[in-house]
């Protein structure tokens, strides 16, 4: 009965440790200056990272890779205030896409890596376009692309949502019903179509007065939506 039980224990203290994870690794992988604002993260064939990121003491678009041994970072925007609210997605060879948000003119940007330099085009500039976005690749390496607009300076928000077909950008408004198109994510399923999750912010704004700091605390009556 005692072999049984040991050998019980053993069976379970092997389980525990192909289960259970090891302790994270943590590196700093850009210090220079202010940056690491807006992050997004994809994980190539390799297993190796890929990061999109805000540098806001130069105010561009930085991306950082991992090549097995080090990180290779390279600025992939430097025209303006480039690099709010990135999102990044890899292709089938690995290229990195981004999409993020170009404060100098209000317009929603797009970067991919063709394996020699970047290509940059602006997708949306009408309004203030590409607030939230968030971006996915179909079966063909194709973008596509959720995120917000307004067409007044802190105005009201709508969803929108472009995709890419081979030779032409397509932007249609998913919803304009009240205050809609924050913090998005797409996904897309097995029919390449798109799936969107984001934030209502058309609730009442309400205050509660807080008797310790002798002020009002304010609060959005958020909801969550999906398209």
């Amino acid at each position: 009965m005692k072999k049984f039980f040991n050998m019980i224990i053993l069976v379970l203290l092997a389980w525990v440790s192909v289960v259970l994870p090891g302790d994270w690794h943590i590196e700093t992988v850009d210090s220079e200056g202010d940056v690491g604002r807006w992050t997004s993260i994809a994980i190539d064939s390799n297993n190796y990272p890929h990061i999109s990121y805000y540098d806001g003491t130069n105010r561009h678009l930085k991306y950082a890779r991992y090549n097995g041994s080090d990180w290779e970072i390279s600025t992939v925007d430097d025209s303006g205030y480039n690099g709010f609210y990135t999102s990044i997605a890899l292709d089938s060879n690995d290229y990195p896409h981004i999409s993020y948000f170009d404060l100098s003119n209000d317009n929603l940007k797009y970067a991919k890596w063709t394996g020699s330099d970047w290509e940059i085009e602006i997708l949306d500039s009408e309004g203030s376009a590409g607030m939230y976005t968030s971006i996915d690749l179909d079966s063909d390496d194709y973008p596509h692309i959720s995120y917000a607009i307004s067409k007044l300076p802190y105005g009201i928000y709508n969803l929108r949502y472009a995709r890419f077909d081979g030779s032409e950008w397509h932007i249609e408004t998913v919803e304009t019903a009240g205050d809609v198109g924050y913090y998005t994510s797409i996904a897309l399923d097995s029919n390449d179509r798109p799936h969107i999750s984001y934030c209502d912010e058309s609730g009442a704004l309400y205050s509660e007065y807080n008797t310790y700091m002798h002020n009002y605390n304010y609060y959005m009556d958020r909801d969550l939506k999906y398209a």
